[in-house]
């Protein structure tokens, strides 16, 4: 049973169900439609705190690119409401924020998996 961690600002957002899906690379034993998914803030950290467990319902290939297209399956959100949805789905406040924080942490473009629960 797979664990993902989370960073603290996400926590309240999953509790609440507001987050329900995460963007992640590609894991050496990929997690799988219908796995039970182990949520985590803190994880190995003396302030690890468990977010509960979940079923994934789906996983998704995902690309952002350098101008931030977002690519869902190889079909890219075509309006931006559906982008505006996407990134309020991920927990970030705009696309800006989203940008920065993938840009900072992967270097775009990015390619990875879309894991919903």
């Amino acid at each position: 049973m797979p664990a993902i961690n989370f960073q603290k600002r996400f926590a309240e957002l999953i509790l609440t169900g507001q987050k329900r899906q995460t963007i992640r690379l590609v894991r050496k034993y990929p997690i799988r439609q219908g796995d039970m998914l182990y949520l985590y803030t803190g994880q190995r950290t003396k302030h690890c705190e468990s977010l509960g467990l979940v079923q994934c319902t789906s996983i998704l290939k995902i690309t952002l690119t350098k101008e931030f297209k977002i690519i869902v399956d190889i079909i890219p959100l075509s309006s931006i409401q559906e982008e505006s949805d996407f990134i309020t789905a991920e927990g970030f406040k705009s696309w800006q924020d989203m940008y920065k924080f993938f840009n900072k942490r992967y270097v775009l473009p990015f390619e990875g998996v879309l894991i919903k629960w």
